[in-house]
């Protein structure tokens, strides 16, 4: 019973930690998405499609 209690605790430390995580890289990357749409828009413009 406690191997699997403190398992549980494990999973959840890390859960929050990835989640911690994950929302610090979409804070980071979408500043970075809308640069590189822009960039690529730019790009389309000159060589259309």
């Amino acid at each position: 019973m406690e191997p699997s209690y403190d398992k549980n605790r494990q999973n959840d430390a890390v859960f929050e930690n990835f989640r911690y995580g994950t929302s610090i890289l979409t804070a980071a990357y979408f500043p970075i998405l809308i640069i590189l749409y822009h960039f690529a828009w730019h790009i389309g413009s000159i060589f259309p499609t």
